[in-house]
């Protein structure tokens, strides 16, 4: 006994529980102590059984109750509130000791309504209770052994009725900003994907909503739409269902994001393949659910009974089966994924990966405290924290498809930029084509020009030419020498004029060279008859120069074109005779191996090898060109004339000492005879080149 104020006795219940509106009690049913029925009149306080040890240990639909005595050690009265939590699948009734007997004051059933418990917000089973200044309050509870286990940790707390309104505000609070950014976070994926055309940031909008729809449902919300028709047991089923659905769906988003970032790759077709298996797996679970409810409502024969054993049973069923191996199924799929994404370095993978992790993290964790519990004997956890990690990893997830879908737009520009380069370049290109073609249509016009001029020039020639061979017949009468000397140059001449106007004759239906195929053809050429017409045509020219101008004689023949040798030789000694100023302009055969060459050397002032390749080019000549009239396309005609023959143009040469020109390639006529060495007296030839002189 003690005295307290106001004067008033309180009996000292050593069992019993001393409250005060300053502690909360955790854990009712750890205080209380069994009686054998409800209506027992006394609480054997002191000597009773405690609760917890009984329960488990009686025939499986043995009743059990218990009995627990609360005093007030305060000197006003105060409020308090007897609650079961927010998410009890388990039957508990709990009543208040009146005067008249017990007083039921909270009841607790999966079948139940919100109406039948007596409440109106998703705070599902909690009672207040009045005590007044040191007054003791007893409350009784009626269970059912099967429902428990000696492990069984029931959490029925009693907290200051301000507490219990402080924690549904906050409470409240918290899942109002967690739904509003649920909210927020879908509308930002759907316009990002929609403004972006990002397929992972729609197929996650999905993904968020039965994120959004499982955290209103878990927190109880839907009851409050419907709280006369929708038993607790029905949330047990929608979650299953959302929880499934969600699964299925971040599936959806995972092959999305590696589609995205890697569209070839395996697992982006892998991912189909997870989604169908997933799909059959949650229909089996629903079919088996089905079945179950459809044997329970036919054994049971009341609806307090079938909705019992379906509890049982579908909550045994989503354990073991689709809250098992589908989520594993699908981590797995999540893992490969991260592990492919972060090992190729796609933009936003080693964020995806991060969010894979602490989504999977949270769901397993939660699955393993499952699976440890005795379903559905223990009380559910709280679901807040679940909540709060699907949100935080949703914002994860976000920064990840920002992420890719930044970096893919900025690879994409990068390309897009590169291909706009190309189409520059191209454009160029085209432009030059077309400017080249301009330019050959302008040259093909300029050659037709000069083809019609060459042709109109080599027909007036014809003519005057045939004066000329005409005033030649009579000069055979009356100087024979004088036709004797003029025929040579004529009949160059004339040869020259007939392949100009066989170059000038248009031919439709020809290919390139086509008109130079007559004046090319091959014929059986003395070489001696070449190289003493050419003397004689410019002897002199030579002789007018002071210069010797010779040949060696030959007695070979060779398969060339007449017209083109002839030609090749003439510019040849043109250039030697009108370059050298002193000496003499010897020309020769010489033969190696099963080819001719034909070489005229002089004693000009020399060329440098810059010359040379100078001089190679059209009108281009060399450091003398000044002094000697020209237009440096003389050795330019030889070389292409000997290149037409599949001849070669040689050109040696010393400074200051004279030069050599040879025609390389000929080839002797298989109808020439046995090879002559002729002479070979090259004494007056350049003193450089003498060496090598020797001829056929």
């Amino acid at each position: 006994m003690f005295e307290p104020p106001g004067g008033r006795l309180v009996p000292t219940l050593p069992s019993s529980l001393d409250i005060t509106d300053l502690e909360k009690v955790d854990n009712l049913l750890a205080h209380m102590v069994q009686i054998d029925a409800l209506d027992q009149e006394i609480c054997p306080v002191e000597s009773g059984t405690p609760l917890l040890d009984v329960l488990g240990t009686l025939p499986h639909e043995h009743a059990v109750f218990g009995c627990v005595r609360l005093t007030s050690i305060d000197d006003y009265p105060g409020a308090w509130r007897v609650d079961l939590g927010t998410e009890q699948i388990v039957g508990i009734v709990l009543y208040q000791m009146l005067d008249d007997g017990p007083f039921e004051i909270l009841a607790n059933d999966p079948g139940m309504t919100l109406e039948d418990r007596q409440a109106d917000h998703a705070r599902l089973a909690s009672w207040p209770i009045a005590v007044g200044a040191f007054e003791t309050v007893e409350l009784r509870v009626r269970l059912m052994s099967s429902d428990y286990t000696e492990n069984t940790t029931f959490p029925v707390t009693m907290l200051p009725e301000v507490d219990f309104d402080a924690a549904i505000r906050d409470r409240t609070h918290l899942f109002g900003g967690l739904l509003a950014s649920c909210g927020l976070l879908i509308l930002f994926f759907l316009t990002f994907g929609s403004l972006l055309r990002s397929r992972p940031a729609r197929r996650y909008a999905l993904y968020f909503g039965f994120v959004a729809a499982l955290i209103w449902t878990r927190e109880f919300y839907p009851m409050t739409l419907l709280p006369g028709t929708m038993p607790v047991g029905i949330i047990a089923i929608l979650e299953q269902i959302l929880t499934s659905f969600l699964l299925l769906a971040h599936v959806r988003f995972t092959q999305a994001f590696v589609s995205e970032g890697l569209p070839d790759h395996p697992l982006a077709a892998a991912g189909r393949t997870v989604f169908w298996v997933g799909l059959a797996l949650f229909l089996l679970k629903f079919t088996v659910i089905v079945a179950v409810v459809l044997i329970a409502g036919d054994r049971a024969g009341s609806y307090e009974t079938f909705t019992d054993t379906l509890m049982t049973r579908s909550a045994a069923i989503a354990q073991v089966g689709g809250m098992a191996v589908l989520p594993a199924l699908i981590a797995s799929y999540a893992a490969a994924v991260s592990y492919t994404l972060v090992r190729h370095r796609i933009e936003g993978g080693r964020i995806f990966a991060l969010g894979a992790a602490v989504l999977f993290t949270g769901v397993l964790w939660t699955l393993f405290v499952y699976i440890q519990g005795e379903i559905p004997n223990m009380v559910r956890p709280d679901t807040a924290w679940l909540a709060v990690l699907f949100v935080v990893d949703g914002l994860i997830f976000a920064a990840a498809i920002a992420s890719q879908t930044f970096g893919l737009r900025r690879q994409r520009d990068v390309a897009r930029e590169a291909e706009l380069d190309a189409s520059r370049e191209q454009a160029r290109l085209a432009e030059t084509l077309l400017s080249a073609r301009m330019d050959l249509d302008k040259a093909r016009d300029l050659a037709e020009r000069h083809r019609s001029r060459l042709a109109l020039t080599s027909h007036d020639l014809r003519q005057p030419l045939l004066s000329l061979r005409l005033s030649l017949t009579e000069a055979e009468r009356d100087a024979p020498s004088l036709a004797e000397a003029l025929r040579p140059s004529l009949e160059y001449l004339g040869a020259i004029l007939e392949d100009s106007l066989e170059d000038a004759r248009p031919d439709p239906d020809a290919g390139p060279d086509h008109g130079h195929d007559r004046g090319d053809a091959s014929d059986v050429v003395p070489l001696d008859v070449i190289l003493r017409n050419a003397v004689r045509m410019f002897s002199d020219e030579a002789a007018a120069k002071g210069l010797r101008l010779r040949y060696v004689p030959c007695s070979l023949a060779v398969d060339v074109a007449p017209v083109a040798l002839i030609r090749i030789v003439s510019n040849l000694l043109s250039n030697a005779i009108k370059y050298t100023d002193k000496g003499s302009v010897l020309i020769g055969v010489r033969r190696g191996g099963e080819t001719v060459t034909l070489e005229v050397h002089d004693t000009g002032p020399g060329l440098t090898e810059a010359e040379i390749a100078d001089v190679r080019q059209a009108y281009r000549r060399g450091s003398q060109s000044d002094q000697v009239d020209g237009e440096g396309i003389g050795l330019v005609s030889a070389e292409f004339l000997a290149a037409r023959q599949n001849l070669g143009l040689s050109i040696r040469s010393i400074k200051g000492r004279g030069s050599c020109f040879a025609v390389e390639g000929l080839r002797p006529s298989r109808e020439d005879g046995a090879a002559s060495s002729g002479a070979a007296d090259h004494g007056d030839g350049p003193a450089p080149l003498r060496q090598s002189a020797g001829t056929e």
